[in-house]
């Protein structure tokens, strides 16, 4: 975590200040990444859209349009997206 050396408890209790103060800070977003990919993988977890989003999405792009996805994703774009499916 950046150099800190601490315990667990101290650790944790950091992630949930963090997380109560609607912090973006690094560690506690790849923790937060990872815990989307395992629900993801595992199935405990489903991305969900709209009904008429994939047609939509599918008939914008043909027309040319440039689609933008907010607020943006990480690196975990391709686990939700496949999830959606």
């Amino acid at each position: 975590m950046g150099g800190f050396s601490l315990k667990l408890e101290e650790a944790e209790a950091l992630l949930l200040r963090w997380m109560k103060q609607g912090r973006k800070a690094t560690p506690l977003k790849i923790i937060q990444g990872l815990i989307w990919q395992e629900g993801y993988e595992t199935g405990s977890i489903k991305g969900e859209l709209y009904p008429d989003v994939a047609d939509s999405l599918k008939t914008w792009a043909s027309a040319g349009l440039r689609l933008f996805v907010y607020p943006p994703l990480t690196e975990m774009d391709p686990v939700f997206w496949g999830a959606c499916g």
